[in-house]
């Protein structure tokens, strides 16, 4: 789902306080924040005023992951609208270990070949045809291997699959396969460590599962543009192919490190 730049140039609604267009638009632009923000007030002043004290803390020189997780969080459950909402977390870490960032933003884009790939799972006698990250267009069906699967579970140097990141600038676009310029593997550009998926988590109204890796910058310090997730369809083919594409910048430092942690939240 992509995101327009403008989304924002609307009249919001009797009763919502101005200043929320200010902390709405630190997290980047959502349909589903629009929605909330420009529907029918359903926080109170208290509510309201908590939130923006949260961002105003959060906003300090010297970064507040927790305040700005829980700022996230109040924002999150406000407009849970019964689909999955991804996300992701940046932390950048010096070379000491000292976190120096941590930015939540929503995810712009599920790009196509996620829906293929859930066509795959949900119906392993079908055959989906995608192009992988090589360019080459597969045939991905249950009928051409035994050991048809899906992970993202790259181990440390291998940049062909799991988070990647990136350097390519071009807007996010449901058409997309896969990054524009992938960062490779290598001290002067970043260190791919292993990538993991944690165990799924479930609440009373939404139930998460993560990927997360870190990639540290050996010399030099380089910048990260876009980041994504490439999954490996079809095991003995060592087929590659891109579901997810976002946009944001991230300066890496010499030493310093950074962690994209994405997030599916399945919302009710």
């Amino acid at each position: 789902m992509q995101r327009n730049s403008d989304i924002f140039r609307v009249t919001p609604s009797a009763g919502r306080d101005p200043r929320l267009r200010l902390l709405v638009d630190k997290l980047g632009h959502n349909d589903a924040m629009k929605k909330w923000y420009c529907g029918t007030p359903d926080v109170t002043d208290k509510r309201l005023e908590s939130i923006l004290a949260v961002h105003k803390l959060a906003s300090n020189k010297h970064p507040k992951p927790a305040r700005y997780g829980e700022l996230f969080d109040l924002l999150k459950n406000d407009f849970h609208v019964g689909c999955c909402i991804p996300y992701f977390t940046e932390y950048i870490h010096d070379v000491k270990g000292e976190l120096l960032e941590c930015t939540p933003k929503f995810s712009n884009s599920f790009i196509q070949y996620m829906a293929g790939c859930l066509q795959q799972l949900l119906d392993s006698g079908s055959t989906v045809s995608m192009d992988d990250t090589g360019g080459t267009t597969r045939s991905v069906t249950s009928a051409s291997s035994s050991n048809l699967d899906g992970d993202v579970i790259a181990a440390n140097a291998d940049n062909s699959y799991g988070t990647v990141w990136g350097t390519g600038t071009n807007n996010e676009a449901v058409a997309d396969k896969k990054l524009q310029t992938i960062i490779a593997h290598g001290n002067s550009t970043l260190n791919y460590g292993a990538c993991s998926v944690g165990n799924f988590a479930a609440g009373s109204t939404s139930a998460t599962v993560t990927i997360t890796r870190t990639g540290t910058n050996g010399t030099g310090g380089i910048t990260v543009e876009e980041r994504g997730v490439y999954i490996r369809m079809q095991q003995s083919s060592a087929w590659k192919f891109g579901i997810i594409r976002d946009k944001a910048q991230k300066v890496i430092s010499a030493g310093n490190s950074i962690t994209t942690v994405y997030t599916l939240d399945f919302a009710n």
